[in-house]
């Protein structure tokens, strides 16, 4: 098991390419290929979707969100990491960084809330490469035509998206 954890999936596939996992949303891929990483590699990329920094829109009591530090960062971390566990990000975050696999280019852009200022910089952050943004991409189309969100899919719109796992505490402290 990955760090000594066990990775559930709730529709498990016995080999999958990396779009597999993203269009089925393997946690187990994701925690296979988390261990593959540095614990740095991962806080680095954390932080270059902007995830615990303001995103500096300008909105009162704004926050950075939650995100393990460094020097609190363990294996375990590492895993839920990369499912999406174990982390906090404000609504405006989790837009920002999806809209890195919206362009063309694997840019992080700077925000602004309709009709207010900008106040963050307009200076646009290389986040990943653009050719790994448009294959992330396709792989999220593939998502609502044949994974974990086909009931998403819309006739009229080409769309891509990715779905999440839920884990509920239950009282003895264990999720699910």
């Amino acid at each position: 098991p990955p760090y000594g954890r066990t990775v559930r999936d709730l529709h498990p596939v016995a080999r999958a390419d990396w779009r597999t996992v993203l269009v089925k949303s393997l946690n187990a891929g994701m925690a296979i290929s988390a261990e593959r990483l540095s614990h740095e590699q991962i806080q680095d990329c954390v932080r270059a979707f902007g995830f615990g920094a303001s995103t500096s829109v300008g909105v009162p009591g704004e926050i950075g969100g939650l995100v393990t530090s460094p020097a609190a960062w363990s294996k375990y971390t590492q895993t839920s990491v990369s499912m999406g566990h174990e982390i906090g990000v404000t609504a405006v975050q989790m837009v920002r960084a999806f809209s890195v696999f919206c362009r063309e280019d694997g840019m992080l852009p700077s925000v602004r809330v309709a009709g207010g200022t900008n106040l963050s910089s307009s200076m646009q952050l290389p986040v990943i490469p653009p050719r790994i943004a448009l294959e992330a991409r396709s792989a999220m189309e593939g998502v609502l035509t044949e994974g974990t969100a086909r009931g998403a899919k819309s006739s009229l719109y080409r769309m891509f998206g990715q779905t999440g796992t839920a884990q509920l505490p239950k009282p003895a402290g264990q999720g699910k």
